[in-house]
């Protein structure tokens, strides 16, 4: 079943056979005192009497993260039957922040970053913020030196995962409050900063990241791109109708990205 278009009394396209919905969960035992969370958004908030408006200009000037997302090639992630949506749509969020900030298509690998969370089990869940947060401490691989889905922990002291590392980190990330659409929104159409955001929804059980803000018959419209490979739905893709449906329990928009870190030091 293909649905471009997911209204609020509409069902989600299903997942392709074998694959999982596993958002949310409880926090792992070695995470809770050596991470200190996401910042609280203290970006724009721009009343919903200028989001036509800035819809029109982000159309005109092509510069949504969708339009960058695009513009770079950035293929649809496949987290195929793991349990690890939570960091491929994160990290999807990321590769789009580093294409709009003129780096292309990292190609980075959610392996170097949900493994080490989860002891490379493949069947754990999790939220955004785990990734995040990890990824603040110790950077992103990319998937030459660890490929998508490899768990396996000899990666982890590599000296070429090690170098890749510390060319990949997101200084700035911004969490939503829960169920707030106006931030969600608004993060999407800042003209000055407009910034990707990983939405992770409790009534689907599965986290993906939002790209674009549209109206669709005067109802708002998130842009979603899963992880669930090219083909699910028709590109991968899918757009949200109305707020019961892009209210995110977990969000968190993604700021900046540095290009390059050549130690933890610097």
């Amino acid at each position: 079943m293909i649905r471009e278009f997911v209204g609020e009394n509409d069902t989600m396209p299903p997942a392709p056979a074998g694959y999982v919905h596993a958002f949310g969960g409880a926090k792992p035992l070695e995470m809770n005192t050596a991470l200190k969370g996401a910042e609280p958004y203290d970006g724009p908030r721009f009343p919903r009497s200028e989001w036509k408006e800035l819809m029109e200009l982000q159309e005109a000037e092509q510069s949504s993260p969708w339009h960058h997302w695009k513009g770079a090639g950035i293929k649809v992630k496949d987290q195929k039957n793991s349990s690890w949506c939570w960091c491929f749509g994160t990290i999807g969020a990321i590769q789009t922040r580093y294409a709009q900030q003129g780096m292309g298509n990292t190609n980075l690998s959610a392996a170097s970053v949900a493994g080490p969370i989860m002891d490379y089990d493949k069947d754990r869940g999790g939220w955004g913020e785990w990734a995040l947060e990890y990824i603040s401490e110790n950077g992103i691989a990319t998937t030459d030196v660890w490929p998508e889905l490899v768990a396996d922990r000899k990666l982890n002291s590599s000296v070429a995962v090690k170098e890749s590392r510390f060319k990949h980190d997101v200084p700035c990330f911004q969490a939503h409050p829960q169920g707030d659409l106006d931030s969600i929104v608004s993060s999407l159409l800042d003209p000055i900063n407009p910034c990707p955001v990983t939405l992770g929804f409790s009534w689907w059980g599965h986290l993906i990241f939002g790209t674009r803000a549209t109206f669709t018959d005067g109802v708002i419209t998130l842009w979603g791109i899963n992880s669930w490979g090219a083909d699910w739905n028709g590109d991968g893709t899918v757009k949200l109708v109305g707020e019961q449906k892009c209210a995110a329990t977990e969000s968190i928009t993604i700021c900046g990205v540095t290009p390059i870190k050549l130690s933890k030091e610097k």
